[in-house]
């Protein structure tokens, strides 16, 4: 296996030329990317599949401090009739939300779903696979 050091990111990448692909193999599982024209773009894996430790987890990243911040505003209610009584109550869905969309982004990152827009090479650079890293 040959492999090389990209000097943007110090990943290391494992390139196959005769189907412009690069993939990196410094993530699990190994994110991959093809070259179109004028950027990299994602590679997306249809073999890869949800197990039930990655769904447990996020429900748990998500849930967990919702329900802590919930709990904290049945116990201790805000004063009737004070001025920030809503406050609270934003709060405890500000943080489902949050979280919610963090473990959404998390799962798209992971598994490189294709309803992601994340551009892979950023700030308009031109480089073609034959000169990349090494």
């Amino acid at each position: 296996m040959e492999a090389h050091g990209c000097t943007y990111c110090g990943n290391l990448v494992e390139l196959d030329l005769r189907s412009q692909i690069a993939r990196s193999l410094s993530t699990a599982p190994a994110l991959s990317y093809h070259w179109q024209r004028d950027r990299w773009l994602p590679t997306y894996r249809r073999d890869l599949r949800l197990n039930g430790l990655a769904i447990v987890s996020l429900l748990v990243f998500t849930v967990l401090p919702t329900t802590i911040a919930g709990l904290a505003v049945y116990i201790f209610p805000p004063l009737a009739g004070s001025r920030g009584a809503w406050v609270p109550y934003v709060w405890v869905v500000s943080v489902g939300a949050a979280h919610c969309i963090s473990a959404l982004w998390l799962l798209a990152e992971c598994y490189q779903w294709p309803w992601r827009s994340a551009r892979v090479s950023g700030g308009g650079e031109s480089a073609n696979i034959e000169n990349w890293g090494s």
